[in-house]
């Protein structure tokens, strides 16, 4: 058995109570069925309509409204609508709601002239009352609008009378409408002449028409009646239902005018008519524009048709025409053959080898002037005999020359083959097929040569070998350059950590193996002699002598053997490398600089561009400290050609 645990009741309860012990099992009652969601249960279970309590409060406020409402019936007030024109009282009936502020102020004073009793004698005060209670309410606006509103609905027409026209049946409802615009700036319905755009303006405005009209005239409780606030919050809400269903009626009513004149409007008939006969109209051009296009285009493919035809009978005709004209020439020339077979019968010195090579060498045009010349030596062997054995030699000496001509193309085509520069695409070729036919492949060298189609077996053996050959010098150069370049890189950072100028002259200087900071380079003379070599004190002498601070003096026999250096050497020999000579050699202005004065003469060198011309050294001397313009230019040129000599070793 299930057991159903109940929480404590909430106040005011008034059910059944249930009573269990705080110790032990809890006692057990019988419950019954009940409730909210036992309802819902059961308007699931058997499709029932069971309410909400929204539904439930709604319906007791509709009952409570409904038992006020009964109690409230009573005091309905009665519907008095006034039967007096107060525009007619005032004179004003021509303008009614066209009159303004000031011609209401005008009447009303005439017309007090007219009615009021002190100024008439004998004359009842009830017109004058009257005329009173027509200007205290056209002079208040609210009440104006009420009594405007008043106005009895004009009906709205259906259909054009036969004896009217759609301008005057139709203009007059719409400007009974139109007193009650918010806008006043209401567009006329306007005549035959009028524009379309004008007429579409006219019909946008009344299908969103704003109306200001008042129905509180027709509200059926006066509020104050009402004996308490809630009394008279009920008169409000069913007088603002009432106003709020003849608003609604007035929309529709204006509505339906506006779509009957729409669709009624002469106008309107004629634009559609227009705008139908000028789609027409486009209709029927585009049509006759794609008709017109598509036999142009069938003319066209028609005359293409006949024209491609023509030309193919045209070479029909052709082909058959040559194909006549070579069989003729064909028989012809088998005749003449045969013809000059028979001349060549029992010649001597003529074999049947010499005949057959006439027949097959000789063309129609040659044939038949052989034939002819054989033909006018009659029965004269002798000349029959010279006039073959001339064509015959002929023949022997176009071959020959034949001969020779392909002899010496194929030469030349091998000749061109082999100086034929390797391209990128060949090389990249033969990459590929070295990588993809190892060393030691069956007739791998054919395979290569296979499958580069440009070059032959040979041509790809030389330049594999060649390519071979010159790999590790390619290797060793670059290994120069790189070592090269990092030497350079550490001496341009030397000088920057050392706050010394950097230049392209003093770099290469120092990759030379001079030291500026102590003052002594090894120099060389501005001009070398041609054709002789200079040597110095270290020539021949181990290396670790030719780094010594100092270089030895040049020997008696040195110096004699550079001087009378032998002038009839043979060219083909080489001359022996140029090599530094000893500061002795040198004049002392070029070498007798010191650290600062170089340092000096790097930056005028730097700042000082050669653009400037001849007054560039002027500038740069002055720049260095103890040194003249001649000094300078001859340093200059001094390590210049310094630099040379190193790069010529």
């Amino acid at each position: 058995m299930a057991v159903l645990l109940l929480t404590a009741p909430p106040p005011g309860w008034s059910g059944i109570e249930i009573y269990f012990g705080m110790s032990g099992w809890p006692c057990y009652k019988k419950i019954e069925a009940a409730g909210q969601p036992y309802e819902h249960f059961l308007a699931k279970r058997y499709n029932l309509k069971v309410e909400s309590k929204e539904e439930e409060k709604k319906d007791e406020v509709d009952e409570e409204d409904q038992s006020k409402s009964e109690e409230y019936q009573k005091k309905k007030k009665k519907k008095i609508l006034t039967t007096d024109d107060y525009y007619e009282l005032l004179g004003l009936s021509h303008l009614r709601w066209k009159a303004t502020t000031k011609d209401i102020r005008d009447a009303y004073r005439k017309a007090v002239l007219l009615y009021h009793p002190d100024k008439n004698v004998g004359i009842d005060d009830t017109i004058f009352k009257k005329v009173q209670v027509a200007y205290d309410t056209l002079s208040n606006e609210q009440k104006r609008k009420t009594f405007d509103s008043q106005e009895a609905d004009v009906s709205i027409p259906t259909s054009v009378p036969f004896d009217s026209d759609f301008y005057k049946t139709f203009g007059i409802v719409f400007e009974r409408f139109a007193k009650w615009s918010i806008n006043p700036k209401v567009p006329p319905l306007g005549d035959p002449k009028t524009t379309y755009s004008e007429v579409q303006k006219f019909y946008d405005f009344w299908y969103s028409f704003r109306s200001w009209r008042d129905f509180s005239f027709n509200d059926e409780y006066d509020l104050e009646d009402a004996e308490s606030r809630d009394e008279r919050r009920w008169m409000e809400r069913q007088n603002k239902k009432t106003r709020d269903k003849l608003k609604k009626d007035e929309k529709s009513r204006i509505t339906k005018l506006t779509e009957t004149a729409y669709g009624l409007d002469p106008r309107i008939k004629k634009f559609k008519e227009e705008q139908e006969a000028e789609r027409q109209r486009k209709k029927e051009a585009r049509e006759d524009a794609a008709r017109r296009k598509k036999e142009q285009q069938e003319r066209k493919e028609l005359a293409e048709r006949e024209k491609k035809q023509a030309e193919e009978q045209a070479r029909a005709d052709e082909v058959k025409r040559i194909a006549r004209e070579k069989d003729q020439v064909k028989r012809d020339l088998q005749n003449k053959r045969k013809k000059l077979r028979e001349y060549c019968l029992d010649l001597k010195g003529v074999t049947p080898v010499d005949v057959e090579s006439l027949c097959l060498n000789l063309d129609h045009s040659r044939t038949t002037a052989l034939v002819q010349t054989l033909d006018g030596a009659a029965n004269d062997k002798e000349r029959i005999r010279l006039a073959v054995r001339a064509e015959l030699d002929h023949i022997k000496q176009a071959q020959n020359a034949q001969e020779r001509k392909a002899k010496s193309d194929a030469e030349g085509k091998k000749e061109a083959r082999e100086a034929k520069p390797w391209t990128s695409e060949e090389l990249s070729q033969l990459a590929r097929a070295l990588t993809k036919v190892p060393a030691g492949s069956q007739n791998r060298w054919q395979s290569v040569a296979e499958l580069i189609p440009t070059r032959t077996l040979n041509e790809v053996i030389a330049k594999a070998q060649s390519a071979k050959n010159s790999r590790p010098q390619e290797l060793q150069k670059k290994k120069d350059v790189e070592a090269k370049d990092a030497y350079q890189a550490s001496l341009v950072h030397k000088r920057e950590r050392d706050g010394k100028p950097v230049d392209e002259i003093t770099i290469r200087y120092d990759m030379e193996g001079a030291s500026s900071s102590a003052g002594e380079v090894q120099e060389v003379p501005s001009q070398i002699p041609s054709g002789a070599a200079v040597q110095t004190a270290t020539t021949g002498a181990p290396k670790a002598k030719a780094k010594s601070s100092k270089a030895a003096p040049p020997t008696q026999t040195q110096t004699t053997a550079t001087a009378t250096a032998p002038a009839s050497a043979p060219a083909s020999a080489p001359a022996p490398a140029p090599t530094q000579p000893t500061t002795s050699e040198v004049d002392s202005s070029v070498t007798d600089w010191s650290s600062e004065q170089q340092k000096a003469l790097e930056r005028a060198l730097a700042k000082f561009p050669s653009s400037l011309g001849p007054e560039r050294w002027d500038r740069i001397s002055s720049e260095v400290p103890g040194k003249s313009k001649r000094d300078c230019v001859a340093r200059f040129k001094y390590l210049a050609n310094l630099i040379k000599i190193k790069k010529a070793l």
